[in-house]
């Protein structure tokens, strides 16, 4: 059990993401989009989440590409809305230049702590189109 968490764990650095994205003049849209993203993800509504992608939306980690359009997405994050899976902590947020980024934690039902990630987000058209993970 303790291994599919830290799978849903790995999974959710390249995901989870804006609790309250500082948002700046040029794109509040796009910070919008991401608190949207956090919201749908914290809902624990797979569906909902996979939604706030672009449908040939790319998700990766670390340079490396984990998943293309939604059926890869929903796939990859699956575990992330099982039962026991951790929840997300936003440690910081906020624009940078066209992206937005998240600082995020992971937080075991136990109160164990997995820290964190760094994924940075670009969106166009209300939904997200890149999902950049480092961690």
């Amino acid at each position: 059990m303790r291994f599919k968490l830290m799978l849903a764990a790995a999974a959710m650095m390249v995901a989870a993401p804006v609790a309250m994205a500082q948002e700046n003049t040029q794109t509040p849209g796009a910070a919008r989009a991401v608190q949207g993203h956090v919201d749908a993800y914290r809902s624990g509504n797979l569906e909902r989440y996979v939604r706030s992608f672009a449908p040939n939306a790319v998700v990766t980690m670390n340079g490396v590409v984990l998943a293309n359009g939604h059926a890869e997405i929903r796939a990859l994050y699956r575990l992330n809305f099982a039962e026991g899976a951790p929840k997300i902590r936003i440690d910081d947020s906020g624009v940078n230049r066209d992206r937005v980024y998240l600082s995020v934690a992971y937080v075991f039902a136990d109160g164990s702590e997995q820290c964190c990630s760094y994924s940075e987000y670009l969106v166009s058209g209300g939904k997200i189109t890149r999902l950049d993970t480092q961690g």
